[in-house]
């Protein structure tokens, strides 16, 4: 996750640079002429959503640390004005980069097809001590958006609102657990789906000033598939979080 978002601030930044020696070197007349013509003229809007996940239907044996299970989305969205008015139309592409911390001792195994959850106990019977257990699960969506905005000629100076719905195919998955045995901090690492749902899809908004926005996402499909589950387990997604427009 940290190389990928090194690799999104390098973008932004290298996009920046390039937008700023294109433009012209004209005399700002005003003060707020020179505020617009420093600003990258890239197309479009780049965000950078981190948020915390909750889980709606989950058994009791699935619970979650709020603070431990953490989202990171990176999306490039295309303003399209609509009518040359305050809405606009968003489409785009991202990584959906999503972290569940397992809150009472478990990690996940397969048994035979099934996935189960099991004890870090009997995962490990030769640790001397648990630090974190966690799942992560890395998608690519393809989010929409239909955005209003009081100021539509300056969005970073404008009140914005929008709903949008997003659809995403997971790439990759495993599950991590960081432990201490003979005085040392290890790692386990398992490169497996579990069983998650290959697809997913859901409903999002966000509401802000500028650059700055409260988001929302609900996925409305289970984060495992449909019986295959812990526990046969429904537990669907929420997300709350901050999201900032990098240009």
């Amino acid at each position: 996750m940290k190389k990928i978002l090194l690799s999104a601030f390098c973008l932004i930044f290298c996009l920046s640079v390039f937008a700023n020696d294109d433009k012209p070197k004209k005399q700002a007349s005003t003060k707020k002429q020179h505020r617009l013509q420093a600003r990258p003229n890239v197309p479009g809007t780049f965000l950078i959503q981190v948020g915390l996940n909750s889980l709606r239907n989950a058994s009791e044996t699935f619970e979650i640390g709020s603070f431990g299970s953490k989202t990171v989305n990176l999306q490039y969205l295309y303003d399209i004005r609509l009518f040359n008015g305050k809405f606009f139309l968003m489409p785009g592409i991202g990584l959906g980069l999503e972290k569940y911390k397992f809150d009472n001792g478990v990690t996940l195994e397969y048994d035979d097809n099934d996935v189960e959850f099991v004890d870090l106990e009997s995962a490990i019977p030769n640790a001397e001590s648990f630090n974190k257990s966690n799942l992560a699960a890395n998608y690519l969506d393809l989010p929409v958006e239909v955005m209003f905005a009081t100021n539509p000629s300056d969005l970073n100076r404008s009140f914005k609102a929008a709903i949008g719905f997003k659809v995403g195919v997971l790439y990759s998955a495993h599950t991590k657990i960081k432990y201490r045995e003979d005085g040392e901090t290890k790692k386990i690492k398992n490169k497996q789906r579990f069983n998650l749902n290959d697809f997913r899809y859901g409903v999002s908004g966000r509401i802000g000033i500028g650059s700055m926005s409260v988001f929302y996402y609900q996925s409305l499909t289970p984060l495992f598939q449909d019986g295959d589950g812990p526990e046969e387990t429904e537990a669907a997604t929420f997300t709350v979080g901050i999201s900032i427009a990098g240009f």
